[in-house]
């Protein structure tokens, strides 16, 4: 009878600790599968170019990912291109100088349509060479800081973009796109165009 005991028990955990297993994987696949559906996305705004303007000037705008405003929001522009030339030509920088190669604008509030009021935010920039453009963009916000790197190439007339925008805290990649045949880059990531110029929420 001894030895049936021992059997019956030994069969009863051999049994309930695969069931018990698939269970608590179950219950963890369901755990995370809820998280990322009822996890706040990240709100976040980023810089887009918009309208070239005369040949010769971008019309940027601040453009807005995820569900909730973004407030007190500091954009600073560095024209990598443009600094370049600048450190190359000057022994010392002037204040002019560095105004020269970057732009600084704030903004109280970007709603999740990418606008402040009626019209979408905006601003103008004229790169030194509009076929070779790299930018890089620091986004201070009240509940979080990105960094922009922007790079566009103009090939005959047709406009190519590659861009990433990641949390500096975080390091979480938020947005990242490359249109397809930009210079030095490979295919494998989605295209920018028409889904960087969407204001989605």
């Amino acid at each position: 009878m001894a030895v049936i005991s021992i059997y019956r028990s030994i069969s009863r955990h051999s049994y309930r600790l695969p069931i018990s297993g698939f269970c608590v994987a179950i219950l963890t696949g369901i755990i995370l599968a809820l998280y990322f559906l009822l996890a706040p996305r990240p709100s976040f705004a980023f810089v887009i170019p918009g309208v070239w303007i005369n040949g010769a000037t971008w019309d940027f705008i601040v453009n807005h990912r995820g569900p909730e405003p973004t407030y007190h929001v500091e954009v600073l522009l560095t024209d990598l291109v443009k600094r370049e030339q600048v450190l190359k030509a000057k022994k010392s920088l002037s204040p002019a100088d560095i105004d020269s190669y970057t732009a600084k604008l704030n903004f109280p509030e970007i709603d999740a349509g990418g606008r402040t009021g009626v019209f979408a935010t905006q601003f103008l920039w004229t790169p030194p060479t509009p076929e070779h453009e790299k930018y890089d963009i620091s986004i201070t916000a009240r509940d979080r800081r990105v960094s922009q790197e922007l790079k566009i190439e103009r090939l005959d007339t047709k406009w190519l973009y590659a861009t990433e925008v990641r949390d500096i805290d975080t390091g979480q990649v938020l947005f990242k796109c490359a249109d397809s045949g930009f210079p030095s880059l490979g295919s494998s990531e989605k295209p920018c165009w028409p889904e960087i110029g969407k204001a989605s929420n």
